[in-house]
Order: structure tokens, then C-alpha cells, then sequence
């Protein structure tokens, strides 16, 4: 796995994906970080309920454990580990991952 993300290359920027149940605060952060993205490169990213993103697109998953499928489904398959945040209040974890959605998803390489 390759550490490396951008989150704007090549003047193409990433999306962010976040689950429209997970709690306010973080759907507020994500509005917030779309905002700083704006305001730093002048390029807007897309915000998506979807997990569909089109090839060689990079993609920022934002999401509460037990309050987003996408990232529990990353847990069940043991694509994140949590074990570092088991207890912690509010607790977080970066990383790149590799071909995160299941076979059955047109996905992207890096996420």
C-alpha cells in the first residue's frame, strides 16, 4: 500500500463520501472541510452519499463507526483496524486505503 494521497492533483480534486446518518457534527465537519478545500486550492469537492466514484478518482471517507455502513463495512472486512479507537471519545484515524468498496462496486484504487 502507498501512503500517498492528494487531495488535489493534477487540478482534480478529491470527493468526500460521508453516510447522511451519521451524526451532525460530522456531517457540519465535512461541510467545513469542503469550505477549507475551497478556500486553500479555489476548487470545490464534490460531497456524495454514494459510494460510487468514477476510476482514478481519489476520494476522502469521512464517518462514525456504527453510524456509517461504508466504514463498518471497512471494519468487517478488515480494511480498518479500530482497535486504536476502541474507548476513546472522540477518537480518529487516518489512512490510506487500498480498493475500498466490495467487488460489486465500481471503485477507485486509492482512498
Amino acid at each position: 500500500m502507498n501512503a500517498d494521497f492528494g487531495i488535489v492533483q493534477n487540478d482534480r480534486v478529491a470527493d468526500i463520501y460521508v453516510d447522511k446518518s451519521d451524526h451532525k457534527g460530522v456531517l457540519r465537519a465535512v461541510n467545513n472541510l469542503q469550505a477549507d478545500i475551497k478556500k486553500v486550492t479555489g476548487k470545490l469537492a464534490t460531497v456524495s452519499n454514494s459510494n460510487h466514484t468514477p476510476d482514478n478518482a481519489a476520494l476522502i471517507i469521512v464517518g462514525t463507526i456504527g453510524r456509517s455502513a461504508l466504514i463498518d463495512q471497512l471494519v468487517r472486512t478488515q480494511k480498518l483496524d479500530i482497535e486504536s479507537l476502541q474507548g476513546q471519545w472522540e477518537a480518529f484515524r487516518i489512512e490510506v486505503i487500498d480498493n475500498p468498496f466490495p467487488q460489486s462496486h465500481p471503485s477507485t484504487k486509492k482512498h
